[in-house]
């Protein structure tokens, strides 16, 4: 089960959170960090662009790729990230693992605006849930 091109919510299973940007930014054009969203808050849009062999770009206003073991979107034109992002075989259509930056993405707290993390380690990927918004 492979994702087409389009627009998504993207949801931590382990936490049931969303991801997005920091709704408070700084004005300056460096990357912004993805995190998880508060409970309360609509769930950010993504773009999800399918490339090939299980390759994708993910976008949230701008194409996102990692920046010091996390994601996040680049505003300046830096190479974006081609995400590895497969079914994840839990017996749900819509749950994958996304991979990119020598790991795997995770979270590693359960609190709001916390960073989507490159985790550098061998254990599975975890898992995501991501609905057509």
């Amino acid at each position: 089960m492979t994702l087409e091109t389009g627009e998504y919510t993207i949801q931590y299973l382990k936490t049931r959170q969303y991801i997005g940007r920091k709704f408070a930014e700084d004005k300056s054009l460096n990357p912004k960090q993805v995190v998880s969203v508060p409970q309360d808050a609509q769930a950010p849009k993504w773009r999800v662009e399918k490339l090939d062999n299980d390759r994708y770009r993910l976008s949230i206003g701008y194409p996102t790729g990692v920046q010091g073991r996390g994601m996040a979107a680049f505003l300046m034109g830096e190479e974006p990230e081609e995400w590895v992002i497969r079914h994840f075989g839990s017996g749900e259509d819509n749950v994958y693992s996304i991979q990119g930056g020598g790991g795997h993405c995770k979270i590693f707290e359960d609190e709001p605006e916390t960073r989507v993390s490159i985790a550098l380690t061998r254990d599975v990927p975890d898992p995501w849930i991501f609905n057509r918004a």
